[in-house]
């Protein structure tokens, strides 16, 4: 039985879900598995289309969940889209299999469970969990057209420099409204380490490039007609692993010992290290930038030019989906 810290204030559902991704996520690479089966069902699938219904969302809302997701080196499968919830425990009843109900199922406070008892209202109207999973799954498959012209945007005009992404505004620009903000809020996901995207608005405004900006723990730089995308100093200041471990979920120094920390760089490491060795990335990237430390003794910190002897790299891309339900 996994336990998780208990929930705080605010959105209670969603922090919930976030604790047992998370809880679920230390399990599995503690024990170098691989793979995690969900037990998602047609049900989730129609409420989740009506939930991002409700809010307006457009089309990444609106598509189906992904049969399967990768994130911080494990796939998420699930495989029980097609099956609803009453089909599942009818094979359990069948099987003797027990299972438990969470008690918040039958909370009316929560949207998605009013959603859930007004299934049967909905399904009168010719709005049945299968009808609303096919056109979930209609927009999955936009979604997924969509996905293919961003990334054929960023192949035109999106380099990474290790953790930081450049992009040039000159074609950058050339491309629809749609696809410039798609991929922006990929890469703005990748760089902030976040499972959810930015609100639209706030992208649209980020989008600007007229000045440094920060959204959801990113700073966009611009220098000249090149943006610089790079992690928000304030948002890893504290953030403190092993050093065998995966930092701000993105990086890992390959074959570092347990007894090693990985940190920020900081300010105290980048004047001690000095700027020099930086070339023209700027003092609040080499901040946020990842480091490896024995007590005060910095080992390794290859945005400021020590590679030391354990090399640093990526353990996702720009691209990589990401759990969201």
């Amino acid at each position: 039985v996994l336990k998780i810290a208990p929930i705080g204030p605010g959105n209670i559902q969603s922090l919930a879900r976030s604790s047992r991704y998370h809880a679920l996520t230390k399990w599995a690479q503690d024990r170098g598995v691989k793979s995690i089966a969900l037990g998602h069902t047609q049900d989730d699938q129609a409420e989740t289309f009506l939930l991002a219904l409700a809010r307006g969302s457009g089309v990444d809302g609106l598509a189906a969940m992904a049969r399967a997701d990768h994130r911080d080196g494990i796939t998420w499968l699930r495989p029980m889209l097609d099956k609803t919830r009453a089909d599942l425990r009818s094979h359990n009843t069948q099987h003797g299999v027990k299972w438990a109900e969470d008690p918040s199922n039958d909370d009316q406070t929560f949207d998605r469970i009013k959603l859930r008892q007004a299934q049967r209202i909905l399904a009168d109207l010719g709005l049945t969990p299968r009808v609303l999973a096919v056109t979930a799954g209609r927009m999955g498959r936009a979604k997924s057209a969509l996905q293919d012209q961003a990334r054929a945007l960023a192949a035109r005009c999106v380099s990474r420099d290790m953790g930081d992404v450049l992009i040039d505004l000159d074609k950058f620009q050339t491309a629809q409204d749609e696809t410039k903000l798609r991929l922006l809020r990929q890469l703005v996901q990748w760089v902030g380490s976040s499972q959810y995207p930015p609100r639209y608005g706030d992208l649209t405004r980020f989008a600007a490039f007229d000045r440094r900006r920060t959204l959801n723990g990113v700073v966009a730089h611009p220098k000249g007609r090149i943006v610089r995308l790079f992690r928000e100093p304030a948002q890893v200041a504290g953030l403190c692993t092993r050093g065998d471990q995966i930092w701000d979920q993105r990086f890992q120094f390959e074959t570092a010992p347990a007894d090693l920390e990985i940190r920020s760089l900081g300010e105290v490491g980048v004047h001690t290290l000095g700027r020099d060795k930086a070339q023209d990335r700027p003092f609040l990237s080499l901040c946020a930038s990842p480091s490896l430390w024995r007590g005060s003794d910095i080992i390794a910190a290859p945005y400021a030019g020590l590679k030391g002897d354990f090399p640093l790299h990526l353990v996702t891309d720009p691209f990589e989906s990401r759990v969201s339900r």
